[in-house]
């Protein structure tokens, strides 16, 4: 899982947590806070160790409860992503594809 932290705007609250599953057009992640859709955010991304963090501006678009548990998944589509961001997360992505067909072959 990819570690990943939400700022969200006008708020002081940082949430650190884990991504579940990311995509090149957002993420979604666990959250033991409620957090208001169309909510805009700020993501930092560490896409591996060693690696500077990926900063994305995003927006809460779904959020759904995980059985009678506290938590929730989030679902956060990112916006405005640079040519740059855009690039490290598709070879993040194409990295993580490849590791996984090879631990199901």
């Amino acid at each position: 899982m990819l570690p990943i932290r939400l700022y969200l705007q006008d708020e002081l609250q940082v949430i650190e947590t884990l991504a579940k599953d990311i995509g090149i057009g957002g993420v979604r992640v666990l959250s033991e806070s409620p957090v208001p859709l169309s909510k805009p955010v700020s993501l930092e991304l560490v896409l591996g160790p060693g690696e500077t963090p990926v900063h994305l501006e995003a927006t809460v678009v779904w959020c759904e409860p995980i059985g009678h548990a506290k938590s929730r998944h989030l679902g956060i589509a990112f916006s405005q992503l640079s040519v740059k961001n855009r690039e490290r997360l598709s070879g993040y992505i194409d990295q993580l594809a490849i590791r996984l067909s090879s631990t199901a072959s």
